[in-house]
């Protein structure tokens, strides 16, 4: 079943634009698949999407081969997008996004090789990153926010 829910999402993408998880749980529920939001945000997650934006509309896409010396170009462009805030709480940083975009740029954060990064962890607007020390997550903090300036 979730195999071929994920199909679906990935040839919804290829054919409409969508904005937003809501829209994409009701373009599944056309095809026959009863989800959740919480089922589509790891099936999102999974399938690497991003969000995007165009004359000032977000929609996901389906990933690119981005290749390594792209990442951080890549992450930059995301980060100056949809990044509303960052701030550090000792080892762990919060970083607030526009509505729906938490889950394309912690996928983007996830595939920038940062070894100071244990792990990150998405809801809708919001990503917690998880640092091993204070200092650690001070250094991720300032590269953010360097990208956020970029």
């Amino acid at each position: 079943m979730k195999s071929k829910r994920q199909e679906a999402i990935r040839e919804i993408l290829s054919k409409k634009r969508i904005g937003t998880q809501r829209e994409l749980v009701l373009e599944l529920k056309k095809k026959g698949f009863k989800t959740t939001q919480a089922t589509l945000s790891r099936d999102i997650g999974e399938l690497g999407l991003q969000k995007s934006k165009e004359t000032g509309v977000n929609f996901y896409t389906l990933p690119t081969g981005i290749v390594l010396g792209e990442r951080e170009s890549h992450l930059r462009t995301m980060v100056r997008d949809f990044v509303l805030g960052v701030t550090q709480a000792e080892n762990l940083i919060v970083i607030k996004t526009s509505p729906g975009a938490a889950p394309s740029v912690a996928a983007s954060i996830d595939y920038v090789p940062w070894d100071e990064i244990l792990g990150t962890v998405a809801g809708d607007d919001t990503i917690l990153i998880v640092t091993g020390n204070n200092k650690l997550g001070e250094k991720v903090r300032k590269k953010l926010r360097k990208l956020q300036k970029a």
